[in-house]
Parts: C-alpha cells; sequence; structure tokens
C-alpha cells in the first residue's frame, strides 16, 4: 500500500508517513515494520557483559558520603520549610514565583 492512498484510506488515523521516504503507510505496513525490527533486534548476539568487583570498602565509603550530603541537604530543606532560614525561604519563594 506504498505510494499514494486511495480516498477511503485518507482519514488521519489510518495513514502514516515513513520518515525517510515520505511514502504513506497503513496500520498493516506499520506493524510488519515494527515487527520485523523488533524481531530483528531480539535476535542479535549481545557481547557478553564484563565482570566488575568493587572493593567493599570504596562501595561503603561512598555510601556514607552520599548520606552525609543527602542529610544536610534535608536538614537544609527543613530550615527552609520551617523559617528558621528566612532570607533562603523567601529566595527559594521569590525563584518559585518570578522564575
Amino acid at each position: 500500500m506504498s505510494g499514494v492512498p486511495s480516498k477511503d484510506q485518507c482519514h488521519p488515523k489510518n495513514l502514516y508517513v515513513h520518515h525517510k521516504k515520505m511514502q504513506f503507510l497503513d496500520k498493516r505496513e506499520v506493524t510488519k515494520y515494527t515487527l520485523g525490527l523488533t524481531l530483528k533486534y531480539m535476535h542479535q548476539v549481545s557481547t557478553p557483559n564484563p565482570d566488575v568487583i568493587l572493593p567493599e570498602d570504596i562501595v561503603l565509603g561512598v555510601a556514607a558520603a552520599l548520606r552525609t550530603e543527602i542529610n544536610k541537604a534535608l536538614e537544609s530543606f527543613l530550615d527552609i520549610a520551617s523559617g528558621k532560614e528566612l532570607t533562603k525561604f523567601l529566595a527559594v519563594w521569590e525563584t518559585r514565583n518570578y522564575g
């Protein structure tokens, strides 16, 4: 059904335009094309993933540092929201309201 569509196929819900060839495609052709691509990628042989070995002390150090930074940010948000940091609260409010 490539080329110019017939009169009954001209409903916008029934037409798709191929992005390279500027051909009109109906739903059946789009389904075939999509299914073909899916099958192509499903049957590709993937390369084996290399084993990644991370020392435990490095992972624990990163987790501890990340936890500390998240706690600092949450504490700062709590101070701003509770009104302890009025200048920061007003700066956030102004940014939110006026961009």
